[in-house]
């Protein structure tokens, strides 16, 4: 199975949700769209008020002075080291059926160090990043695995109203027993090592705004294995090259209403996935209320593949991201995406409507103590067999900022996964406790 977005799909941010992972404004807008962010509305980032005031800040981006990381400058550049471990208990390693006998259970140990550096200028900016995850268990050696990530982005200002962002970014990332094309009784995991590069520029005349972009990424995948035998994944390797438009009026200080039409090419190397796929949707970003703000947007979806055994799919395509500050220590944070994914997990090749939406609350206890929950709703509907799946993902966690350099982080997550192919469904219970130092 392949993911149609650029960056983070939906169900990928819900797992991250499950994971305890920060949910901004920002990272909502990237999930949705996977795009780099098309936001106008929003004069001063992530977070600010779209009425160009002091503006109101989520639970989970509010700076704390007194606990946040104050870098290290590095000339006109300032260095955010961070080193995270962690101790988690997963009751279903292997993500097996709840029939299965063989389910069991064991201790996992991460070790994450990482680093932003980002540039401390007046008008351009560049932030590059990166980060190792090593992560071993007790009783299945055979399970230790490393993900990894580096990349850079940057945004040259060339005018108060012209902006150009560009960036790339290499991932090598695990997929979780139970989660795409993993799902049944796979042995070994399986990974994907992903290049992506952006570019985008928008503009603004009077009350009009434009937006272009043009991105492309490269996924590659290992082969899996049950029982001792090689499940090939090579048949979802692919490069994706996808251009957007994006046309807005801000018919009101703080609201803009949009239309953006999208093409793709899906290039698989080795399968008859290859297809071509367009996009229109019409939206609004604004500030709903003074205490809702975000984006919602509706449209139609058309895919065409150019295998003659697989069909062309068309559908309503809708999503959105919005942040609800209901009071000054409480943030629910909400998503939603519909797409067209690409599948052989039937043991034929075939594509399924993917419905995904999430949500989170972030809640202020105490300034150094934030508490959280999440629910994550994906719903699988595939359009050449009589097959339905659901997965749903929720979870609660703590984090205490003991200072500015050290936190503490507790963490439960559940995933329930259920379809209508015999012999598949599946629960898993993940606790966890983390300590990350930053600087």
């Amino acid at each position: 199975m392949t993911r149609s977005r650029l960056l983070l799909s939906a169900s990928a941010l819900a797992l991250s949700l499950a994971a305890g992972a920060e949910l901004s404004p920002a990272t909502a807008q990237e999930a949705l769209s996977g795009l780099p962010n098309f936001s106008w509305a929003a004069p001063s980032g992530p977070g600010a008020s779209l009425s160009g005031g002091a503006g109101t800040l989520g639970v989970a981006e509010r700076p704390r002075p007194e606990y946040d990381a104050q870098g290290i400058r590095t000339g006109s550049f300032i260095l955010y080291p961070s080193l995270m471990t962690s101790v988690l208990y997963d009751d279903n390693v292997y993500a097996r059926a709840k029939t299965n006998p063989n389910k069991v259970g064991d201790l996992q140990y991460g070790l994450k160090p990482g680093f932003v550096l980002k540039s401390d200028w007046t008008q351009h900016s560049v932030t590059t990043y990166g980060s190792a995850e090593f992560t071993g268990y007790k009783d299945f050696s055979s399970l230790n695995h490393t993900n990894g990530n580096a990349g850079v982005d940057a945004v040259i200002n060339v005018t108060r109203d012209m902006k150009w962002s560009l960036g790339a970014k290499y991932e090598h990332q695990i997929e979780p027993f139970g989660i795409g094309e993993s799902v049944g009784n796979f042995d070994k995991l399986v990974a994907m090592d992903r290049l992506f590069g952006y570019t985008s520029y928008t503009t603004t005349f009077n009350r009009m705004r434009v937006g272009l972009l043009g991105s492309i990424k490269d996924d590659n995948y290992t082969n899996g294995s049950s029982a001792g035998f090689g499940q090939d994944q090579s048949y979802r390797n692919h490069t994706q090259m996808l251009g957007a438009l994006r046309v807005g009026y801000e018919t009101a200080p703080g609201a803009v209403v949009f239309a953006e039409a999208s093409t793709d090419r899906r290039q698989f190397k080795t399968s008859n996935f290859s297809s071509n796929g367009y996009r229109g949707v019409v939206g609004v970003e604004a500030e709903f209320t003074r205490l809702i703000k975000g984006e919602i947007y509706a449209g139609y979806a058309q895919r065409n593949f150019e295998s003659a055994a697989l069909s062309d799919v068309s559908y309503a395509n809708y999503g959105g991201s919005l942040s609800w500050y209901v009071t000054p220590l409480a943030t629910i944070s909400l998503l939603a995406s519909r797409d067209v994914q690409e599948t052989q997990l039937s043991g034929t090749p075939g594509t399924y409507v993917s419905s995904n939406v999430a949500g989170r609350l972030d809640y202020e206890a105490l300034r150094n103590l934030i508490l959280s929950g999440r629910l994550g709703y994906e719903h699988h509907d595939y359009t050449q067999i009589a097959r339905r799946e659901r997965l749903v993902r929720s979870g609660v966690g703590a984090t205490y900022l003991v200072n500015r350099n050290v936190s503490v982080g507790l963490d439960y997550s559940h995933i329930d996964y259920v379809s209508t192919a015999a012999g598949t469904d599946y629960a898993r219970n993940q606790y966890g406790l983390t300590l990350k130092s930053k600087f």
